[in-house]
């Protein structure tokens, strides 16, 4: 995303300013766990809280551009908190996913209730990393990622991005990956999208 701001914005130079201080705070958040010796999942996991990134972001952009809200959305409570953080709006993608119109696999809907975050597998990709529910395919990118494969070879193993279709949508785990982010720990129903959309809103501050 910062990348991709940089090549809309870069005749900007109050802009490219910020970018480069979100930057920074992601790096230093990044040395900080490395130093305390957290596991790369555990690092991982505590650099995209946006409970611990968001507010520094917000006051680097300072009110010069919007800052939108990921990751973990799902109901009233994480909407909420995204706003009281200084969110200007917010993004939720695992929250549609669990609903009756998405195109997911029956089987994908029915783990996304059996399994919360912890049992997610990361392993990483060029574009940064994915969490995956457990499966053949999910767990043989998982020992390529302990053994210290490239991003490029792991993500070449996975099949490109055919394997979130072949995961996510065929519901073979055998030759792709169902990806969720961590606000699969709060989500217990499969609702119609209407559901979801009152829920989330309800924790729109007016």
């Amino acid at each position: 995303m910062l990348t991709i701001l940089r090549r809309i914005h870069v005749k900007n130079r109050k802009l490219e300013q910020i970018v480069t201080i979100v930057e920074q705070v992601l790096a230093d958040y990044v040395a900080l766990y490395r130093r305390i010796g957290f596991s790369d999942q555990e690092k991982q996991n505590i650099i995209n809280s946006i409970v611990a990134i968001l507010p520094l972001i917000v006051d680097a952009a300072d009110g010069k551009v919007p800052v939108v809200a990921a990751g973990g959305l799902v109901d009233k409570r994480t909407v909420r908190a995204a706003f009281d953080l200084g969110a200007e709006g917010v993004y939720a993608g695992t929250a549609f996913l669990a609903t009756e119109e998405s195109p997911l696999a029956e089987n994908i809907k029915q783990d996304m209730l059996k399994y919360d975050a912890d049992d997610l597998l990361m392993f990483r990709a060029p574009n940064s990393f994915y969490r995956s529910l457990p499966g053949e395919l999910p767990e043989k990118l998982l020992e390529m990622d302990k053994q210290g494969k490239s991003a490029a070879e792991i993500w070449a193993a996975a099949g490109d991005y055919n394997c979130l279709l072949y995961g996510m949508h065929d519901g073979d785990l055998s030759r792709g990956i169902a990806s969720f982010g961590l606000g699969i720990s709060s989500i217990h129903s499969i609702d119609p999208v209407s559901v979801v959309v009152d829920r989330l809103n309800s924790g729109v501050i007016a």
